[in-house]
């Protein structure tokens, strides 16, 4: 990570193996996994601070005293959230569940969806951007709420909610099928019609969460759904990660105890154990002993 931070924005692009890795196998040409349309007509600066903002998709507090900054960040709002402070998940998410159960309810196509169908899915998608104390940055510079509530997070959320639903879940099955068409319906409703009387309660937590930078000297920032989703490419056909096949051994010689390389994370209803097979009999006794404390 430290690395990472001390490249600028096209070093990074350039240097991170990771990156430069097609993602995909299918098709035409091979699919980079990440895409940089987007931030390409930005100034230097602007495109350094995009990279932090990949780097960690969580917030950032961002000093905006200087107006040449405040003025960037205006031109280019369609890419990010921003606000005084940042929001729990679980509150977007209460918010949400209010505006969907009442579309459900109002039409009986939809009465046997369960919100909790969606919910674990958003939950994911959500605290997947969240700080450690997941909470996510929930408003939009300026205070445009209509335009940018649906742009910026209704329908790029309720698009990879899709997604996740056809890769994860039966979709042959009827409850996963009337699960989709609900959301497709919700997806429609975000872009087509008026957002504050379909989405009120997200509206109003958007609304709220709406920052004129003139008024401030800091911020909260990070990238927002719809530039995370345009710019980080999703695979389609088998992944091609070369990387990842790539020999271990150099790497454990360079560590000198076990929890350099593993974490352990048990509970209740499920335990992981590796059997790793070390030549270094040293690295071998520390997992053994490591073993036996779990």
């Amino acid at each position: 990570m430290e690395e990472l931070q001390e490249h600028n924005y096209i070093q990074f692009l350039s240097e991170n193996k990771v990156l430069n890795e097609p993602l995909d196998d299918v098709g035409e040409s091979n699919v980079a996994f990440l895409k940089t349309d987007l931030f390409e007509d930005l100034s230097i600066n602007m495109k350094d601070l995009v990279k932090e903002l990949l780097i960690n998709l969580g917030s950032h507090e961002l000093d905006i005293q200087d107006d040449k900054l405040k003025e960037e960040l205006t031109e280019s709002k369609e890419l990010f959230y921003a606000s005084t402070e940042t929001i729990k998940v679980s509150k977007i998410i209460n918010a949400l569940q209010e505006d969907i159960i009442k579309i459900r309810d109002k039409s009986n196509k939809y009465s046997q969806v369960n919100f909790d169908s969606i919910h674990i899915y958003i939950d994911l998608i959500l605290s997947s951007i969240s700080n450690q104390d997941n909470e996510i940055v929930f408003g939009v510079i300026n205070k445009d709420v209509d335009e940018y509530l649906s742009k910026t997070f209704l329908t790029p959320l309720l698009s990879i909610l899709y997604d996740f639903i056809t890769i994860y879940e039966d979709e042959h099955d009827k409850k996963i099928k009337l699960l989709l068409d609900f959301i497709l319906e919700l997806i429609n409703k975000s872009e087509n019609e008026d957002v504050d009387t379909q989405f009120p309660a997200c509206f109003d937590l958007f609304e709220e969460g709406s920052v004129k930078l003139k008024r401030e000297d800091k911020i909260q920032l990070q990238l927002n759904l719809n530039a995370i989703r345009e710019t980080i490419e999703q695979p389609i056909g088998s992944t091609k990660l070369p990387y990842k096949s790539e020999p271990l051994e150099p790497k454990i010689t360079e560590v000198d105890s076990i929890k350099s390389i593993f974490i352990w994370n048990k509970n209740d209803k499920e335990e992981i154990i590796v059997i790793p097979n070390y030549e270094n009999e040293e690295l071998l006794g520390s997992f053994a002993a490591s073993m036996r404390e779990i």
